[in-house]
């Protein structure tokens, strides 16, 4: 409790201070994506970068091992990292991988899917909301859009997608709270949606505006312009903090 009361006291300062001059103050707000295995991670990268699609998987697990970033092409200096899916039970390097790059993060990005919420990705939830990173869920409702009848029927009623999925903002928040912190914002989407979106001519605009991503971007946008200083601030700490913890551990054998 007492470290995250630090933190918040920290924010409050750096914002009232308006740091801007610091060397964190000039790279781009870093938004770390992070979630379950399948969970949409990479399709909403490739919605918000317009990019790295091959990194989408199509059924199989874990499609994504490693770290990637990309600039945001409808945010101003806001940078998006995808990471490897946790969850799966035997992928603890995953996880270490994913979580290397929460203290380099101003902001993650939870997505979450309508269906089920394993224990494993509970953990890593709880993980990163202990390090004191603000978090925002993004619940990615899922539909079928493979062929032009899909995407249809999705256009006719999208608010069909979107029904009856509270519940699963209750699973996260719940966890989240057990490590005492709230989400910044909480969006129901759907991505690959936003994804053709940005492919797609004849319906492109429809299906964006039917996908809610505009209001991701909305919650995005807020993050950079109230609070990318501090966060910028803060981030350049937490790494200076992690870089040092891994020097205690790998240089002299000690724990800090």
């Amino acid at each position: 409790l007492a470290g995250r009361e630090t933190t918040v006291h920290l924010v409050d300062f750096v914002e009232g201070a308006a740091i801007a001059d610091s060397a964190a103050a000039d790279r781009p707000m870093r938004v770390v994506l992070m979630g379950r295995t399948m969970a949409g991670k990479s399709t909403l990268l490739a919605a918000l970068t317009g990019g790295a699609s091959e990194r989408i998987g199509v059924g199989a697990q874990r499609t994504s091992r490693d770290v990637y970033a990309a600039l945001a092409l409808d945010l101003e200096d806001v940078e998006i990292v995808d990471t490897p899916g946790v969850g799966a039970r035997d992928g603890a390097e995953d996880v270490a991988m994913a979580m290397a790059e929460v203290p380099g993060a101003d902001l993650v990005l939870w997505v979450a899917s309508n269906d089920s919420f394993q224990e494993e990705t509970a953990q890593a939830l709880r993980a990163v909301a202990f390090r004191g990173k603000p978090v925002v869920v993004a619940l990615n409702c899922r539909a079928a859009l493979v062929d032009e009848l899909d995407r249809e029927d999705f256009l006719d009623n999208p608010a069909s997608v979107f029904e009856q999925h509270e519940g699963h903002f209750d699973t996260v928040r719940a966890h989240l709270s057990a490590a005492g912190v709230r989400p910044v914002a909480e969006v129901m989407l759907h991505a690959e949606a936003a994804r053709l979106a940005r492919a797609d001519v004849s319906c492109g605009a429809d299906l964006s505006i039917a996908s809610r991503f505009k209001y991701l971007l909305e919650v995005l946008e807020r993050e950079s312009q109230v609070h990318r200083v501090a966060r910028r601030v803060l981030r350049a700490t937490d790494e200076v903090r992690a870089q040092a913890q891994a020097s205690t551990i790998h240089g002299d054998g000690l724990r800090p």
